[in-house]
Order: structure tokens, then sequence, then C-alpha cells
């Protein structure tokens, strides 16, 4: 069998989800889905966890009430939980300093890396434009959760759309 797709998630995946943010909880879903169902991983990093309870902008997005929530949702079968030690912290300097990566979504790229994730799943806008320049091989693609499968849904979606009329060639 082949290897699973291994994701990470930033906070913000997280965020989107449990907050049912527009455009983010609908992308979000498929992959847990497919993650618990095996089909996929998801990491995450330890320190996530402790992140989603502060959001940019709202200062107690998840109230003291909203404990048991936060716990179940991270305790998911689906979630790998990679810690933040030395060999991270490192890592996430080195991202500091060679692709100037503010230190919080240093340690999240560099758990992508040392984790061996396909993807690192975000929606942050400064990550993203991060994507295909870390790394070593392969590099690191950095994308909202699964741009990989919208973009082949998409393209065969096209195919089907296609006319091939006699004596052309199809693409």
């Amino acid at each position: 069998m082949a290897n699973k797709i291994r994701r990470y998630w930033d906070s913000c995946c997280c965020f989107g989800y449990l907050l049912n943010q527009a455009n983010r909880a609908d992308k979000c879903e498929p992959i847990l889905l497919d993650a618990e169902v095996g089909n996929c991983e998801i990491v995450i990093s330890a320190w996530t966890i402790a992140e989603v309870l502060h959001k940019k902008g709202d200062k107690r997005p998840f109230p003291k009430e909203s404990r048991e929530l936060l716990r179940k949702f991270f305790n998911r079968s689906c979630f790998i939980v990679a810690e933040v030690d030395r060999v991270i912290a490192e890592a996430a300097q080195d991202v500091f300093w060679e692709h100037d990566i503010l230190p919080k979504d240093a340690v999240h790229v560099a758990t992508a890396l040392v984790a061996n994730a396909n993807y690192l799943e975000t929606f942050d806008g400064g990550l993203l434009a991060k994507s295909k320049k870390l790394g070593g091989d392969p590099v690191l693609v950095i994308q909202e959760p699964g741009a990989e499968r919208l973009k082949a849904e998409a393209k065969k979606a096209d195919k089907k759309g296609q006319i091939e009329l006699p004596g052309t060639l199809s693409s």
C-alpha cells in the first residue's frame, strides 16, 4: 500500500473548523473525515493545542466553558501530535533566520518539515506565499486544506466537459 498523505495543520485550520468560519470549515471538514477513516494523516504541533485558545484580534474565542469541547477535538485519533522539542525549536530558528518567518509560524513550518508532511495546510497568506520555498527534496507545499484535491477534481471536471471534434487531438 502506498504511503498515506501526511498533512500538517497550522492553528488557523483548527480555528476555522472549530469556529465554523465561512470558507474555512468547509475546506477542513473533508480532510478531518478522510483522516478519521485512515485515508490521510493530520499532524499538529502540541503548540497548536495551546495556541488555539487565542486568536489574533480576539482575546477569548474559546471561553473556559469550551474546555471539554477543545480537549475532545484535539484528542481525536486522527491527529498525530508532534512535541516541540529541541530539534523542532532549533529547526524553527533556522526557518526564522533563513526564510524570514516569525517564530510562532516557524515552529509550525519546522514541525511540518521534521514530520515529513506532504503539505502544510493553512489560511495564512504569508505562509502560503512561501510554498515550495522550504525544505529539501521534496520541497514543502504550503496550501489551503485539501487544495490539491480541489485542483484534481477541477481538472477531472474540465476533461469531462471537453468535446472531441473529429480530426482533432484531445489535450
